[in-house]
């Protein structure tokens, strides 16, 4: 190992010395070499030297000789300019006095020209003149005669404006007078002229919008509810006096109704019925999908009641549903649902229904007997005060059960205590069957259903 080392050591100094003898002798060179270069640039250095001075020297010379010709020439051109400016001043007073006669002569011109332009303007303003006044006696009979034209067109526009003026007023008046009988014929055929109806589908509504709102209904469906209401019972009438127009002639009572006496035509009658559900339909798309719905149902027994009388004693029956079906529509457009007080509501309506429609088809039994329509008035027969003092107890239970359900307080139960003083009233309108006072037990329902909802509003305001 230490002879390695040894070796090692010698090679390396040997590898020292030989790499510090190339590197001696590369230096002797570059020296040598920076040395000629150094001398050939101070021999070139001298001769560009030499170079620049001779090119001065040449400039120079050359810039003199410039100087000098520059000098000679300016000298020259000075001689010929005062040369020029000599005989160009002398050319401008000779072509003066030229241009001065030809402006003269040219002003004689012109003055001789004016003079004879101004005898010509006056000639042609003499000859304009004339003519002018020629041409306004013509303008002035032609105005005049078209004047006169005008005139007379005036008045005979005047009498044909009269004439027209007067057959349109007289087909307005017309018009309007048809028109206006057509309104109150409509007025007649919808039953507005007895809004007991409208009252008795609309306290259910109010009844049931109050409780499904805890007496804060949604003002909107408030709105759209109490309208719905007013058009679907005209749209009812219309398809009952439709369905009917044939038994009504046989009725003392309805034989002079808009279609059976035939002030209004049958067609005439569809199209406004028709026109009444559409708008039922546009105010429906304003609620919501289950309202929507359920509006179907409504328009399936608003159409069926009426022919329910040829085939059922129980047509009053399907007149409370149709009725009654308002109420689950309440709640469903006020709280999204049909809860189980909506369908106990519901009941009570339809059991009202059957009620205060019983007395009205007593007004009526005889007729409907001997032209073989059916209602319950005919199926209880003699029993008909005992069984609707029965439904009568019905309702108030169910409208006591409601109260219990929900909580109801010393107003609602009042307006229930005053309601069935109302029921025992009616008990005393109808006791002898006489059709006057059957149809007052009717009417005087209208404020049954107000005292039920009075005493609804009250304990949701005070209660």
């Amino acid at each position: 190992m230490h002879q390695l080392l040894e070796k090692i050591v010698l090679i390396t100094k040997i590898c020292g010395n030989y790499i510090l003898t190339i590197f001696y002798r590369f230096s002797a060179v570059v020296i040598t070499l920076t040395k000629k270069s150094y001398l050939k640039l101070k021999i070139v250095l001298k001769k560009t030297d030499l170079i620049a001075k001779a090119s001065a020297r040449i400039a120079l010379k050359i810039l003199q000789r410039i100087y000098a010709g520059l000098t000679a020439l300016s000298k020259r051109t000075l001689v010929i300019s005062k040369l020029t400016l000599n005989k160009s001043i002398l050319f401008a007073k000779t072509c003066g006095r030229i241009s001065l006669k030809i402006v003269w002569k040219i002003f004689d011109a012109l003055v001789t020209l004016s003079k004879r332009t101004l005898v010509i303007s006056k000639l042609i303003l003499n000859k304009s003149i004339l003519f002018a006044k020629t041409c306004g006696r013509i303008s002035l009979e032609i105005v005049r005669k078209i004047y006169t034209a005008l005139v007379a067109l005036s008045k005979r526009t005047l009498r044909i404006l009269k004439l027209i003026s007067r057959n349109i007023s007289n087909f307005a008046k017309s018009r309007w007078l048809s028109t206006k009988d057509r309104l109150v014929q409509y007025y007649y055929l919808t039953r507005l002229d007895k809004p007991v109806g409208i009252l008795l589908l609309l306290w259910p509504v109010l009844w049931a919008l109050w409780v499904a709102s805890e007496g804060s209904p949604d003002s909107d469906l408030l709105i759209i509810f109490i309208l719905g209401v007013i058009i679907m019972r005209s749209a009812g009438c219309i398809i009952n006096d439709l369905a009917d127009r044939n038994l009504d002639r046989h009725i003392s009572r309805t034989r002079d109704r808009p279609i059976t006496s035939g002030r209004v035509e049958v067609l005439e009658a569809a199209e406004l019925a028709v026109l009444l559900l559409l708008c039922a339909v546009i105010l429906v798309l304003n609620l919501n999908d289950l309202t929507f719905k359920l509006s179907f149902v409504a328009v399936f027994l608003a159409i069926i009641y009426p022919f329910m009388k040829r085939f059922t004693y129980l047509p009053q029956v399907f007149l409370g549903l149709a009725f009654a079906w308002s109420v689950p529509m309440a709640f469903a457009a006020q709280t999204g649902s049909v809860p189980e007080i909506a369908w106990l509501l519901f009941i009570t309506t339809v059991l009202w229904a059957i009620v205060y429609d019983t007395m009205y088809a007593m007004v009526d039994k005889e007729d409907d007997i001997k032209i073989g329509v059916k209602s319950t008035a005919i199926l209880f027969d003699d029993a008909d005060r005992l069984i609707i003092g029965f439904i009568q107890l019905m309702i108030l239970c169910s409208q006591l059960l409601m109260g219990v359900k929900l909580g109801l307080g010393q107003y609602y139960y009042a307006g229930i205590a005053i309601a069935s003083l109302l029921s025992v009233y009616q008990q005393e309108l109808i006791k002898d069957r006489i059709p006057e006072k059957c149809f007052r037990a009717f009417l005087n329902n209208q404020w049954y259903g107000m005292v039920i909802f009075a005493g609804l509003y009250l304990n949701y305001m005070f209660g």
